[in-house]
Formats: structure tokens, sequence, C-alpha cells
């Protein structure tokens, strides 16, 4: 699948400071009943590994792990409730 994801950050402040992202949803990922949304993402050492353990604790993969040129390789997930989230694993630096 290819992503363009822009993030956002204060003006000048880099990227460091960096703190949303914005990206088109796949038709696919509408289908598997991604919405709309705001979500929280959480920085992890292993993406792939992650989302093989939330998945392992009830947390459904809406988006698999996905590779963004220049901003890292992410997932986005339902916990067993139901609420969003993503995780992700930014290039090193």
């Amino acid at each position: 699948m290819d992503v363009v994801y822009t993030i956002s950050g204060p003006a000048g402040g880099g990227e460091s400071t960096m703190h949303g992202g914005i990206m088109q949803l796949a038709q696919q990922n509408l289908d598997a009943g991604s919405t709309s949304e705001w979500h929280p993402y959480f920085e992890v050492e292993d993406c792939d590994a992650t989302v093989s353990r939330a998945q392992e604790m009830g947390a459904t993969a809406i988006i698999p792990a996905t590779d963004a040129e220049g901003v890292g390789r992410f997932a986005m997930l339902l916990d067993p409730f139901g609420a969003p989230f993503a995780v992700i694993t930014s290039p090193k630096a």
C-alpha cells in the first residue's frame, strides 16, 4: 500500500516536535472498519512484534504494520473494547 503520510508540528520546531499526522485511508482499511478519527500513537521498539502481541491480547489490526517513507513503520489497531490506537517505530536517527 502506498501511503502519503503528512506529519505536523509547530512552525520551526523541527522533527523532534512533531505531534500529529494525516493520511487518506485506503478503501481496504475503510472496509476493515477504520474511520476518520484522531487517536494516540505509541512509539514502540518493534512495530511488528507489538502488533502481534496486541493481537494475542485481543486487539484487532485495522491497518497492518506498514512502512511510511520518512516516517517509520506503523499499524492501527482497535483494543478489545473498540478504542482505536496506533503504534509506530520511527526510523533510527
